[in-house]
């Protein structure tokens, strides 16, 4: 099998080489291939020839062949499912993770393009039904729009994925978050926190290092990196910056800005950014619930926070840029903004210039210690639905696949995109590991379909509209817990 995996390999050499600490000149764009040659450490522990870290999985594990079928959202296909290589990063990278998979495992991938992105209801009804009606052994895994598994787990069509052999949360490829959301032993639905599409969909802020300089304003990489990067600071790194550029004089998008959010999504980031979550596991009982339900200072503390975002985006430092795309930068594209706050998917979409860096999204303050990052809704969620057959073969892939995009899918990411085009030294890689290690998948806003959005029905209304923070909690909040009581309930039956 060795033989066999060595000449795909070699065959896939039109991949460029991955990056390694001391990243290479991307001018000279050598081709290299992803070989499984390892190093073991005196504790036993392994790591890839790029000093990775390797998943635990057997060496002697082979299905003979057996097909996997994947049921996956059309939308995610470029970086779950590529069907050749085409010499971009995120692509090459993830074809050759499957193939490799296939390999090691012993398998054949078949995966089932639906439609399943909440671009609109028919393609979530449409990706439901097909989980819902699927028949014994039809699929052995579901790769799902983030908030739609939830939907799938209450109505009783998954497994637990702790009963499969295989999977280990505690490896770096998933988030911490993960497991601090398992309850009842339980856990049924997951996803990495370096795949394709959750590096592109990651909340980040971009900065203009010219604006910011003309201005007399230090790059704020010192801070992010000196854990002093807060939400005051951002505030007053883009206040006053505001120029009437097309004299109309009225605040829109023609204007340049100290600070832009790439869509009213985007502002979500800095509610789960400074800490705060919609959803907690209480300590005394170990399950979840609503964290701001009964609690004055938890919802005093949450409302100091979003009143003053929507005090910021009333001034003329601030603005959202459009409802639609989220993913047109063309403000930031004109170096109209000290500070764009969108998903790292734009990254590519801007020409290279070193006039910008990528900082994660602001802590509440210096003693939050750690940076917290939030992805749109828009990245996979994996789970093992109930008419598979092998759970355990479902479960090796599962952590093959996410400790293949660690390896390569994010090390190559980080290269093309950001290495070269954002950031001229070691700073801009130590920069990128703390967004990928912050991403955190708060369990109340991935569960969002059973139990109901937070961020559509309580946060965004706040900045758009002008809402109270605190009435709007007041009306989700009894359904929200009746709702979540009623998730918790089918947990608990399936784990009887």
């Amino acid at each position: 099998m060795k033989k066999a995996l060595s000449l795909i390999l070699a065959l896939l050499m039109l991949c460029s080489t991955l990056l390694t600490v001391g990243c290479s000149n991307k001018e000279d764009d050598e081709t290299g291939d992803y070989s499984m040659e390892v190093s073991t450490a005196d504790d036993g522990t392994r790591y890839d020839e790029n000093g990775y870290l390797m998943d635990d999985l057997p060496e002697d594990l082979d299905w003979d062949g057996k097909e996997i079928n994947i049921l996956t959202c059309e939308e995610f296909a470029p970086s779950v499912c590529p069907t050749e290589i085409n010499n971009t990063a995120l692509n090459d990278t993830s074809y050759t993770r499957n193939k490799i998979i296939e390999e090691r495992l012993g398998v054949k991938l078949n995966f089932v393009l639906e439609m399943g992105v909440a671009t609109s209801t028919a393609n979530l009804e449409n990706f439901a039904e097909a989980v819902n009606n699927a028949g014994s052994g039809d699929y052995d895994l579901i790769c799902a729009f983030s908030p739609s598994a939830s939907s799938f787990a209450i109505n009783g069509s998954l497994r637990n994925i702790k009963d499969a052999s295989y999977v280990d949360f505690e490896k770096p490829w998933w988030s911490e978050s993960v497991l601090e959301n398992s309850f009842y032993d339980s856990i049924y639905y997951a996803s990495t926190n370096c795949s394709g599409t959750v590096l592109e969909q990651m909340i980040v802020i971009y900065y203009n290092r010219t604006i910011l300089a003309n201005n007399g304003i230090d790059d704020p990489a010192k801070d992010v990196l000196n854990k002093k990067w807060t939400i005051d600071k951002l505030y007053k790194y883009s206040k006053n910056l505001y120029e009437d550029l097309n004299r109309d004089e009225k605040k829109n998008a023609d204007d340049r800005f100290g600070l832009t959010f790439g869509h009213y999504v985007m502002t979500d980031a800095f509610y789960y950014g400074a800490g705060f979550t919609v959803v907690n596991i209480n300590e005394g009982t170990g399950l979840p619930e609503l964290t701001l339900y009964n609690n004055d200072s938890a919802l005093k503390n949450a409302y100091d926070l979003v009143n003053g975002l929507k005090q910021k985006l009333a001034t003329d430092d601030c603005f959202v840029d459009g409802v639609g795309d989220a993913s047109d930068p063309k403000i930031m594209m004109d170096n109209r903004t000290a500070f764009y706050c969108s998903i790292l998917k734009i990254a590519g979409k801007v020409p290279d210039s070193k006039d910008w860096g990528v900082i994660p999204v602001p802590m509440l303050n210096e003693e939050q210690g750690k940076y917290i990052v939030t992805a749109n809704n828009d990245f996979d969620m994996w789970c093992i639905p109930k008419v598979a057959l092998d759970p355990d073969m479902s479960a090796a892939f599962m952590e093959a696949y996410a400790s293949g995009c660690y390896r390569t899918v994010a090390p190559k990411y980080y290269d093309e995109n950001l290495s070269y085009r954002y950031s001229s030294d070691s700073d801009g890689l130590e920069i990128f590991q703390l967004i990928r290690e912050g991403m955190k998948f708060d369990f109340g806003r991935v569960s969002g379909m059973a139990i109901g959005t937070f961020d559509e029905y309580v946060l965004r209304p706040c900045y758009r509209g002008g809402d109270n923070f605190v009435q709007t909690w007041e009306v989700y909040k009894k359904s929200a817990k009746n709702k979540l009581n009623n998730l918790l309930k089918v947990f608990e039956e399936q784990e009887a």
